[in-house]
């Protein structure tokens, strides 16, 4: 079997942004969720999709796909998917091992497994060592709304579409502490930061924060790459309680 067309498709799908507060990303409003799709297809007729991660830069994703991505992997079998992406990233070390290139990767990486799947007439989870669980727990990812009213209104609205955990963005302590007065005291919270401080600032925070109870504090310490900084911020709060680096 060979890999005979990598194609790239985005789906935009429309986001109901209800009461006053509009969300941003990139200084821009948050209106749709942008989705890269990869479909790779094999001379066999066995055909793989993958996602390929990156909200509003997921332009430049498809750009390096179509462009030269892609074409690395025309020709070749798609069952050999770890020497493939390893040959991939050494190919690309030059642009490095993150952003669009490696959105890349993982879409088609996706895809392969997709394939390999299909072939062995399996669902992937059984490809990769089965699962001792028959369910798994759902929670409810908000957006960043910057004020408790709207923290608050989305939180509910979460509870009431069945969710019982949740994950917020907010990085004030008085839009993490409505979605907590909201949730009750009972619901699992974690907030996802999004590397906006320092490691002193990231002690300060998790301080502050530690009323709350919450669950998990992920990425809260910036640059991204600082993977010793969540560390750095050990306290009382996080000795019981996981902080995460990105990734």
């Amino acid at each position: 079997m060979k890999i005979t067309k990598i194609e790239t498709i985005v789906t935009n799908m429309p986001m109901l942004i209800e009461g006053s507060v509009m969300p941003k990303q990139g200084g821009r409003a948050r209106t749709s969720m942008d989705t890269l799709l990869v479909r790779v297809e094999t001379d066999e007729g066995v055909t793989g999709w993958g996602e390929g991660f990156g909200h509003r830069i997921f332009t430049a994703t498809k750009a390096a796909i179509d462009s030269f991505i892609g074409q690395m992997f025309v020709g070749k079998d798609p069952s050999a998917i770890s020497a493939l992406v390893e040959e991939a990233q050494r190919s690309l070390g030059g642009v490095g091992r993150n952003g669009p290139a490696m959105y890349a990767l993982s879409a088609i990486d996706i895809a392969l497994w997709d394939i390999a799947g299909k072939v062995a007439k399996l669902p992937l989870y059984r490809l990769l060592g089965g699962s001792p669980r028959d369910r798994l727990p759902a929670y409810a990812s908000l957006l960043r709304y910057g004020e408790p009213a709207a923290v608050r209104q989305y939180v509910e609205r979460a509870l009431k579409r069945g969710y019982r955990h949740l994950k917020l963005h907010e990085i004030m302590v008085s839009t993490i502490q409505a979605g907590r007065e909201a949730a009750g005291p009972d619901i699992p919270i974690m907030v996802d930061c999004n590397c906006p401080w320092t490691v002193a600032e990231a002690i300060e925070m998790a301080h502050r924060l530690a009323p709350f109870n919450l669950k998990r504090l992920e990425e809260p310490v910036w640059p991204p790459e600082d993977h010793a900084g969540p560390t750095r911020t050990a306290s009382p709060w996080c000795r019981t309680r996981p902080i995460s680096a990105p990734g």
